[in-house]
């Protein structure tokens, strides 16, 4: 039985795993893999996220977006410095923590390997389906901002998951 997608989806989130965090103590930041085209089961059958050229608005991210727990827009850890779609077709970003207690404490905590997990919350504006196999691949969609998360959905990206 094919599942009925709405014709316009709200915010989605996915979520990534975090391995072998690098942070950089002097300038705060840490390079993480936050998507990626892996199929994730959705409620309406699966979805792909493309990263083909043209495919991901990067514009939104690129202003100091923010780096979230546990997507709570209240609990903000720091900011997003830079994002780029790299050669393996995934999305990278550097982020910086803050320099207040909650960001300190996200920092200690990803460097210790405790929190380990990235997700990040975006938007769908086009699909492409395959309504036979119910797989729907997102061909023009838009982060919105990146979480450390303590449960993701997709565990082939975060810090340290870089290619390979």
């Amino acid at each position: 039985m094919i599942k009925q997608r709405p014709e316009k989806l709200g915010p989605q989130r996915r979520a990534l795993a975090v391995r072998a965090a690098s942070v950089d103590a002097d300038s705060r930041t840490v390079r993480l893999s936050f998507s990626s085209e892996e199929p994730i089961d959705m409620w309406y059958g699966t979805e792909v996220l493309s990263h083909a050229p043209g495919a991901v608005r990067m514009d939104r991210i690129q202003q100091s977006a923010p780096l979230l727990f546990n997507h709570d827009r209240d609990d903000l850890l720091g900011v997003i410095e830079s994002v780029e779609i790299g050669a393996d077709r995934r999305g990278y970003a550097t982020v910086r923590f803050g320099k207040d207690e909650r960001g300190q404490w996200a920092m200690d905590q990803v460097a210790d390997g405790v929190l380990a997990n990235v997700s990040f919350m975006y938007r769908v504006y086009k699909f492409t389906e395959d309504v036979e196999e119910e797989i729907y691949t997102a061909t023009d969609w838009e982060p919105y901002e990146i979480s450390l998360v303590t449960v993701p959905a997709d565990f082939t990206v975060g810090v340290g998951r870089e290619a390979g």
